[in-house]
């Protein structure tokens, strides 16, 4: 996608308004909190690789990590944290997380601008919660936000629902895949030859195999799932 240069003026002209919180911990506490062996360099490589794509985006942004979080639970340190925000004088949030791989300049560039016109944004992770939630502080209502059902499938629908009784309008992103364990990370060895090195190396190294074994792997059910395609005579193969 190109942006003409008119736009990054009008990106420009909203710095003063509009910032990116990243709400990530660090490896050692994610490690506590998901379940994936091996995972430190995972998360270090979340970590860096959001950091490097918010930063392209040339937006003002904060990165919140355990040590800055306050509150009980999740819903409340990330209520807080938003609000910390509204509280330097910006009129709009751009939130995500590091768990979503697939994760593009793009979409966080099509949130900022997409905020200038709609109340909220929404990013929508296939497993029915959010990587990223474009929010303005007139929108923005604390209670009703830490009443949210946070970490669970059903966060997207519940927090679009709320946003449209409200009259408010929202501007949906395309749906992203989230990683919260071993088999959401499993599901990207599927597509390993369009991953960065790095990426690949990394899910190499925590599933104990090889990329030849892979493809072994591909061309084998390739062969099984022509032969059972074409070899429809067979009664036991139905």
């Amino acid at each position: 996608m190109v942006y003409s240069s008119n736009f990054y003026n009008e990106l420009i002209d909203q710095h003063e308004q509009i910032a990116v919180l990243i709400f990530a911990n660090s490896s050692e506490e994610e490690l506590k909190h998901k379940c994936i062996p091996k995972g430190k360099g995972l998360f270090n490589y979340f970590n860096s690789q959001t950091l490097k794509k918010v930063r392209k985006t040339n937006l003002p942004f904060f990165l919140y990590s355990e040590k800055d979080q306050l509150g009980n639970n999740f819903a409340e340190r990330f209520a807080n944290a938003i609000e910390d925000l509204f509280n330097k004088g910006y009129e709009k949030i751009i939130t995500l997380g590091n768990d979503s791989p697939n994760l593009k300049v793009s979409h966080i560039i099509e949130a900022s601008k997409k905020l200038s016109h709609n109340d909220a944004v929404i990013g929508p992770s296939m497993d029915g919660g959010v990587y990223l939630m474009g929010l303005h502080r007139k929108s923005f209502n604390k209670l009703q936000f830490l009443e949210l059902p946070w970490q669970t499938n059903t966060l997207a629908k519940t927090f679009i629902n709320k946003i449209l009784k409200l009259g408010l309008t929202v501007h949906f992103l395309k749906y992203l895949k989230d990683i919260d364990n071993l088999k959401d990370l499993k599901q990207f060895l599927r597509d390993i030859r369009n991953l960065s090195s790095i990426f690949k190396n990394i899910l190499l190294t925590i599933f104990k195999t090889s990329f030849q074994e892979i493809r072994f792997q591909d061309v084998f059910i390739s062969k099984v799932v022509t032969t059972l395609h074409f070899n429809k005579g067979s009664p036991s193969l139905i």
